[in-house]
Parts: structure tokens; sequence; C-alpha cells
């Protein structure tokens, strides 16, 4: 599991999430909603999955990634998931990582409340709008 830290010099905001532990956090949950929160069951089997050791290194990494005391933190992370999985997969592997930040919520209403937009993050966007690269705060 030593492969979820990245050296900080390398990016200091990069976290890798290994596949093996990827598989394992997608069974465990799905992206049943609750109005506009994810349910409480799915955060329930999150919170059971995320006290498990690969994924305690996981959650280490992104606390170093995410402390704004530290002067050596980023002050943010980027999730680098395994091109392996499928977009469902990742879809609840991002929520299950979510919920250790957070109850996971969809701010905009759209078919079937939906977690996640479904558009790609591209630099051609207006930076600060969804799916631009403008920095914006954890929501």
């Amino acid at each position: 599991m030593s492969q979820i830290i990245e050296p900080k010099a390398a990016d200091p905001a990069r976290v890798v999430l290994p596949r093996t532990l990827s598989v394992a956090l997608a069974a465990a949950c799905t992206m049943q909603m609750e109005g506009h929160r994810w349910s409480a069951q799915n955060v329930a089997a999150a919170s059971t999955v995320l006290t498990g050791g690969g994924a305690q290194m996981l959650l280490s990494a992104l606390a170093g990634r995410l402390d704004r005391s530290d002067p050596s933190s980023a002050g943010w992370a980027l999730l680098a998931l395994p091109a392996t999985l499928g977009n469902a997969e990742l879809q609840v592997v991002a929520a299950i990582v979510l919920a250790a930040l957070g109850r996971s919520f969809n701010s905009i209403r759209q078919g079937g409340g939906r977690l996640w937009i479904g558009e790609e993050t591209t630099a051609v966007k207006d930076p600060a709008s969804f799916g631009g690269t403008g920095v914006g705060p954890a929501h």
C-alpha cells in the first residue's frame, strides 16, 4: 500500500489510490441518493470500509495534503484513480473518498438527483464553472 503516497516533492497534492483498494471500495457502496445527499446506508458502508489498514494510509495521505496548518501542505488534493475501472465504479470510489471528508451531496438538480454532473473537467471551460479547472472550496 506504500504506492498510495507519492513523495511531496514530486507532486505535493497527488494521492494515488491503488486498484486493489479501489475495487474493494467500489464493491461496498452504490450511488443511491436520499434527496440530494448520498444515502445514509452508503455513508455507513463507506465508513466501515475506510477503517481498514490500506484505507487508513489513504486517509492519512489525504489529510496531509489538505492540512492548511502545515506550511508544506498543498492545501488541496488530487486523487489519482485507476484508469482500469469503469465510470460507475470510479464514481462510487470517489464518493467514498468524499465521504471521508464529509457527506457527499448533489447541488445541481438534474436527472434523478445524480451526485455527478457527467461532464469532464477541461481547461477549455471557464475556470470558475462546473468542469473548469479553477480553484474551488471543498463542497
